[in-house]
C-alpha cells in the first residue's frame, strides 16, 4: 500500500512533465522531451549561477586554512535556498491535500498517507538544496585540489543537507499548521514572516563579499570564535573536508533528527489535519450582502482568493518584491551608479534607456499573478462558467488584479532608474509608459498560457503553484526577450541610437500587448467556456 501511495506522489509531482493538463492524455515523446528539456535548463541555469558566484571564494579560504568554512557558508545557504522553497509546500502537501481526507476515511494506516506526502517535501526541498550545494561542491573540487575523502565527505554532506532540509521543512510546515487553526489571517502573517526572511537573507548577501575578506584576513580567530561558540557549524564545515569524528557526529544527529521529527509528525498528523481542515471550512456567520458592480465584485473574488493562499502570494508577487528592492538599492546606491553611468570611458549614459528598459522587462515577467489562476479554479471551474456574465469579464478581473499588485511597483523602479541614470524627457516618457505596457503584457502573456495549458486535477495548490508550465514560460519569457532584444540592438548598433530603438521595443511590445488582448477576450473566453 505504502509502495502505491508513493507512486501516486510521483505521479502528482511530476504531472507536468508527462501529462497534457488540458486533456488528461499522456503527452507525446517529443512533448515529454521539451518539458524535460526545459526543466533541466532551469536547474542548469541555478548551477552555473551558483557555481560561478562560489568559485572565486574557494582559494582564498582554502589558502588561509578556512576550507571547512566554505562548506560552512554554501552548506548553510544550501539549507536556508531549501527549507525557505519548500516549507509552504510541506504545509500544502502534508495538511491541506485535497485527498486527505478521502485517503484517510480509508483502511489504510494514517502513517502510510503521511509518508508518502513526506516523500514529495524530501524531494522539492532537496531539488532546492542540491541547486546549491552541488555546484558549489564542484567549484570546490574545480579550484580547492582536494583529496579522495574530502571528495567523498563532501557529496556525502550534500545528502545529509537534503535531510536536514526536509526535517526543517517538515517543523516549520507543522509551526505554520498550528498558526494556520489559531489566526484569522494567517496568509497575511505568513507572506508578512516570509518577507521579513527574504529581506534578512538579501541583507547577508550583500554583505558577503565584505564577511569573507574580514573571514580571510582574521581567519585563527573567526575559526576559534566558530569552533567556540556555532560547534554544530564548525563541525559540519570539519565533516566536509573529511573529519572522520565530526562526520560520524554530523551523520547521526541528522538520523537521529529525521527519526525524531518522523515520530513527532505521526503522533500529531491526523489531529493536525482534521483542525486544519475544520478550521478552512466555512462557519455559520452573519455577513453583510454589499451590491457591487459584475466587475468590482470578480475583481474581489480574484483578490480574495489571492489573499486566501499564502504560497499563492508568495510565489506569484514575489517579482513585485524583488523590483520594489531594486528600486531602494538603486535610490540607496545612486551616487555610486551615477559614477559609473556618467563616466566617459565607459559611454554607459547613452545605452541607460536600454538599461531600464531590459530590467524592467525581467523584472516585470517574474510577477506570474495570471500565470496559475484559471488552474487555482480547479474542480469548481463550472461555477464561473455557468455564472450569469460574459467569461471575458473573469479574465478581465485576473488581469486587474495582476496589474494592481504589480504595476506600482514597476512604475516605481522606472522612475527611480529613469532618475538614477540622468534621462531625458524623452527616454524618461519611454522607461515610464515601457514599464506599464510590460505589466500588461506578462499579465496578459501568464493567462493565455494557463489557458492554453490548464491542470484542474490537483490535490495540492503548490502543484500549479511552482510546478506548471504556463508559471515556468512566464517567469523566464522576460529574460529571454530581454537577451534576444539586446541581441538584435548589438547587430543594428552602428545603425540605429538607443533611444530610438528604446521607442521601437515600446511599441513592439505595446503591438503584442494589443494582439494578446484581443487573443484573451475572444478566443480566450471560447477557451474557457470549454475547459473541464
Amino acid at each position: 500500500m505504502l509502495k502505491v501511495l508513493i507512486k501516486k506522489q510521483l505521479l502528482e509531482i511530476n504531472r507536468g512533465l508527462f501529462v497534457n493538463r488540458k486533456t488528461g492524455e499522456a503527452k507525446s515523446k517529443s512533448a515529454i522531451i521539451l518539458s524535460v528539456a526545459g526543466f533541466a535548463g532551469l536547474m542548469l541555469f541555478l548551477c552555473l549561477t551558483f557555481f560561478f558566484l562560489f568559485s572565486p571564494l574557494v582559494a582564498p579560504l582554502k589558502k588561509a586554512g578556512l576550507g571547512w568554512f566554505y562548506f560552512c557558508l554554501t552548506g548553510g545557504i544550501a539549507i536556508v535556498f531549501g527549507t525557505f522553497g519548500s516549507v509552504f509546500n510541506t504545509f500544502s502537501t502534508l495538511y491541506l491535500a485535497k485527498d486527505n481526507d478521502f485517503l484517510l476515511s480509508m483502511p489504510i494506516p494514517p502513517k502510510y498517507v503521511m509518508l508518502s506526502r513526506l516523500v514529495g517535501v524530501y524531494l522539492l526541498g532537496a531539488t532546492y538544496s542540491l541547486a546549491v550545494s552541488l555546484p558549489t561542491t564542484i567549484a570546490y573540487f574545480v579550484y580547492g585540489s582536494p583529496t579522495a575523502i574530502e571528495i567523498l565527505a563532501s557529496l556525502f554532506a550534500c545528502f545529509t543537507e537534503t535531510l536536514f532540509v526536509a526535517v526543517l521543512s517538515c517543523l516549520l510546515g507543522y509551526v505554520v499548521a498550528k498558526i494556520s487553526v489559531k489566526l484569522k489571517n494567517k496568509s497575511l502573517i505568513t507572506v508578512i514572516i516570509s518577507i521579513v526572511f527574504v529581506g534578512a537573507y538579501c541583507a547577508m548577501c550583500m554583505t558577503m563579499s565584505d564577511a569573507v575578506q574580514s573571514l580571510i584576513e582574521n581567519g585563527n580567530e573567526v575559526a576559534a570564535g566558530v569552533k567556540a561558540y556555532a560547534y554544530p557549524l564548525y563541525a559540519f564545515g570539519m565533516a566536509c573536508v573529511g573529519e572522520p569524528i565530526p562526520l560520524l557526529v554530523v551523520t547521526a544527529v541528522t538520523f537521529a533528527l529525521c527519526l525524531l521529527a518522523y515520530f513527532a509528525l505521526s503522533r500529531s498528523f491526523i489531529k493536525v489535519v482534521t483542525r486544519v481542515s475544520s478550521n478552512t471550512s466555512s462557519s455559520r456567520k452573519k455577513v453583510r450582502i454589499k451590491v457591487r458592480s459584475v466587475r468590482r465584485a470578480l475583481f474581489v473574488r480574484e483578490l480574495k482568493r489571492f489573499t486566501s493562499s499564502a504560497s499563492y502570494m508568495l510565489n506569484t508577487a514575489m517579482g513585485s518584491l524583488f523590483t520594489l528592492m531594486a528600486t531602494v538599492a538603486l535610490a540607496i546606491g545612486r551616487e555610486s551608479i551615477r559614477a559609473i553611468t556618467f563616466d566617459p570611458q565607459l559611454n554607459l549614459r547613452s545605452y541607460s534607456a536600454l538599461m531600464a528598459i531590459a530590467a524592467l522587462l525581467t523584472m516585470s515577467s517574474m510577477s506570474v499573478i495570471t500565470a496559475p489562476s484559471v488552474s487555482l479554479e480547479g474542480k469548481n471551474i463550472w461555477i464561473i462558467q455557468t455564472m450569469p456574465i460574459k467569461l471575458r469579464e473573469v479574465l478581465k478581473a485576473k488581469i486587474a488584479l495582476h496589474v494592481v499588485i504589480t504595476l506600482p511597483c514597476a512604475f516605481a523602479l522606472a522612475v527611480c532608474s529613469s532618475i538614477v541614470f540622468g534621462l531625458n524627457a524623452a527616454d524618461f516618457i519611454c522607461v515610464t509608459l515601457s514599464s506599464i505596457v510590460f505589466v500588461l503584457l506578462f499579465a496578459e502573456w501568464g493567462l493565455f498560457l494557463n489557458l492554453k495549458m490548464p491542470n484542474l486535477n490537483w490535490s495540492s495548490e503548490t502543484t500549479v503553484i511552482k510546478q506548471s508550465m504556463p508559471v515556468f514560460l512566464t517567469m523566464f519569457s522576460g529574460t529571454v526577450v530581454a537577451v534576444a532584444l539586446g541581441g538584435l540592438y548589438y547587430l543594428l548598433m552602428p545603425y540605429v541610437s538607443a533611444s530610438v530603438y528604446a521607442w521601437c521595443v515600446f511599441a513592439f511590445c505595446l503591438s503584442i500587448t494589443v494582439l494578446l488582448y484581443r487573443v484573451i477576450v475572444t478566443r480566450g473566453e471560447k477557451i474557457l467556456s470549454r475547459i473541464s
